[in-house]
């Protein structure tokens, strides 16, 4: 998914770079979004292993 996310990104740019006017703001807002979907991705994945660790912490005290 990550690097789904970040090849589009580079897509994008280089179609904003390359054009100008609609097409060029569409691309600058989907690589904007497409950004946004990559940190909400990693953050996700991050408070995962947290939770999962917590449960592991809880689980060896009982």
């Amino acid at each position: 998914m990550k690097a789904v996310l970040l090849s589009a990104v580079v897509i994008l740019v280089a179609v904003a770079i390359n054009t100008q006017g609609l097409v060029r703001s569409l691309a600058e807002l989907s690589a904007f979004l497409c950004v946004v979907g990559l940190v909400i991705n990693v953050k996700r994945k991050k408070s995962d292993k947290v939770t999962l660790s917590k449960v592991k912490i809880e689980a060896e005290e009982l």
